[in-house]
Parts: structure tokens; C-alpha cells; sequence
């Protein structure tokens, strides 16, 4: 996990409490489709993890056939490209390495992440550190 202040985050998930997403000044981010934010949400939790694209597409289409899931991932996937290539256009923020897909760690900041890095250790110095905003 990176330092706790990341100064070149062009992307900030907030997962603790209700879903947010704004760029590296601060500004709201628009990501229109529910299952383009579940998608951000899921590899935001853990940036530095490759998931599979079989893994998410069975994951957020569990109730439709393999080819139809691969084929609403694909889907996806170019509207989410879009979208974060608003946020970030000269460096992508996600990730895409054959089969598996996840988000470039150094662009991007999760508050529960951070938490989850924060308690890690289990010592009650490392839960007595605040998480910056």
C-alpha cells in the first residue's frame, strides 16, 4: 500500500458510507451505470489485486449465461474507459493486463483501503492514526 497521502491521485473512491467518487481536486465524478460503480468499488477495495474478467463477470452478472455477462462486461468496461479517461486522460487509471483488470494503485486513492491498511497490524498506534480526508 502507498504512503497515506497519495499527492497524484487523479481518482478518490470513498466506499465507507455512501459510494463517492470525485477526481484528484475534489470534484464529483460521474459514473452513470450501477454496475460501473460496483465494478470501481470492488477493485478500488484492494487497487493493488489483478481480478480476472470471468471472476467480475460472474460476480455482477451472476443471473445471466457466461456469454451474456462477458458480453455486459465488454460493455462495461468501454463506458468505465470513457468515463475515467475524463478524470485522468493521460494516464489510465484502470488497469488491463491480458485477462485481468484492476486499478492503477499510484491514481488512485480508497478510503476503505486505507482503513484496511491502517488496522493490518492489529497495534492500537496503528488505529489511533487518522485517515486524512
Amino acid at each position: 500500500m502507498p504512503a497515506v497521502s497519495a499527492p497524484m491521485t487523479a481518482l478518490r473512491l470513498d466506499l465507507l458510507g455512501d459510494l463517492q467518487i470525485r477526481s484528484g481536486n475534489g470534484a464529483l465524478v460521474a459514473v452513470g451505470a450501477k454496475k460501473s460503480q460496483a465494478l470501481l468499488a470492488y477493485m478500488g477495495a484492494k487497487p493493488s489485486q489483478r481480478i480476472s474478467r470471468e471472476k467480475i463477470a460472474t460476480l455482477l452478472w451472476s443471473s445471466t449465461g457466461p456469454d451474456q455477462a462477458r458480453q455486459s462486461l465488454r460493455q462495461t468496461l468501454s463506458t468505465l474507459r470513457k468515463e475515467l479517461g475524463q478524470v485522468s486522460p493521460q494516464k489510465k487509471i484502470l488497469v488491463e493486463e491480458g485477462d485481468l483488470l484492476g486499478l492503477d494503485e499510484s491514481l488512485v486513492d480508497c478510503d476503505a483501503a486505507k482503513f484496511e491498511w491502517l488496522v493490518a497490524p492489529g497495534t492500537e498506534a496503528a488505529t489511533a492514526e487518522p485517515i486524512p480526508p
